[in-house]
């Protein structure tokens, strides 16, 4: 095994500093549920980890501005600190969705939204949730702190020696519905195999108004999926127009999959699972 030290910073000025001290490669460590496994495949080199499980500011869960305000959720919030906030699942049922299925009641107690959205894995549960909901990162930088849509963090990692703060995003109207579909072989103490997060709204006069589809372990990236969108907005909700969003995805799923072993399974679950979520959100 490598040798590693340890350090705890207090505040996220001092975690910085440390991530970024000349001479010491560090690695931050919140709830570690990704990094104790890397650890023990020898996978992490020598180095420092500088713990920022106490920083209260990665803690802070907000809403501001009412119903359809704004909410804070700190970076090192645990899934667990989630779902006990009844008042935030109810406001976003989205999470409390994603949390139910993810993981054991141990490792939700440790395992991190900043954590989950930085290993930035295929089958990750918040990172689709938080990219349906548009949400941005506060990254603290040595040179200060700015924001990324979570999106962009998908395609451009996080560079060494900074740390997601918060993540923000707008409650969604209060007409709109949201899914979160997840496929495993057990409803928890396992990695998603196929997931899938949706949110939209019907307007006024019947037709589809907005369309937020964003995949999991679907795609090589977490990221949504503009053609499909794009099908529904403007269309009146039917059962033909579902399952051609189904079939839709099926295809944009086999021309970057390039036939992998696994398709025929998929491409079956992937059109029936968009069906499944379209009529939650648009249907009766």
């Amino acid at each position: 095994m490598s040798e590693l030290t340890y350090v705890r910073a207090s505040t996220v000025s001092e975690a910085v500093g440390l991530l970024n001290e000349p001479g010491i490669r560090s690695f931050p460590l919140a709830g570690g549920t990704d990094m104790m496994i890397q650890l023990r495949r020898g996978e992490i080199p020598a180095g420092r980890f500088v713990d920022i499980t106490k920083i209260p500011e990665l803690k802070s869960r907000q809403v501001a501005g009412g119903p359809e305000g704004t909410v804070l959720l700190g970076a090192g919030v645990t899934i667990s600190d989630i779902l006990e906030d009844t008042a935030l699942v109810a406001m976003i049922p989205l999470l409390g969705q994603a949390g139910e299925t993810f993981g054991g009641p141990q490792i939700r107690n440790l395992a991190t939204v900043g954590g989950n959205v930085i290993n930035q894995a295929a089958c990750a549960d918040l990172l689709p949730v938080l990219i349906c909901l548009e949400a941005v990162a506060f990254v603290a930088a040595p040179e200060g702190e700015y924001c990324v849509p979570v999106s962009e963090l998908v395609s451009q990692p996080l560079p060494a020696g900074r740390i997601v703060r918060a993540f923000s995003f707008a409650v969604p109207p209060t007409a709109a519905r949201s899914v979160y579909l997840r496929l495993s072989r057990r409803r928890t103490l396992t990695t998603a195999r196929l997931s899938l997060t949706m949110l939209g709204r019907v307007g006024a006069d019947g037709a589809i108004a907005e369309a937020r589809i964003v995949p999991g372990a679907i795609f090589r990236t977490v990221r949504r999926v503009k053609p499909v969108e794009e099908m529904l907005v403007g269309q009146l909700p039917s059962e033909s127009l579902f399952e051609a969003c189904g079939q839709k995805m099926v295809d944009l799923f086999l021309a970057e999959s390039g036939g992998r072993w696994s398709a025929p399974y998929k491409q079956v679950v992937i059109s029936k699972l968009t069906e499944r979520g379209l009529r939650a959100v648009y249907g009766n």
